[in-house]
């Protein structure tokens, strides 16, 4: 009786280990998928962020240059209107 019961323990103890495995495999697989899928959410929403951030950029770079065009000028204009000391 000792031998049958041990014998079917290490059996029940096998197919307990062969459907934890196949369980933990499908999980990781689960989460590549996942992982997967938010790096390409992630890519999508960094694309899309610049191609909405470029033109502010740029705005905001032509107003830097316009700027200092204004500063130039009225350094300027302050050089000629000093009176001569």
């Amino acid at each position: 009786m000792d031998k049958e019961l041990a014998n079917y323990l290490d059996a029940m103890e096998a197919r307990i280990s062969r459907r934890l495995d196949d369980q933990a495999n499908s999980f990781g697989r689960r989460i590549d998928a996942l992982e997967q899928k938010m790096d390409a959410r992630f890519d999508k929403l960094f694309v899309d962020f610049r191609q909405w951030a470029a033109p502010l950029e740029l705005k905001a770079s032509i107003n830097e240059f316009e700027i200092r065009a204004i500063k130039l000028r009225l350094e300027a204009l302050e050089a000629q209107t000093k009176p001569a000391a």
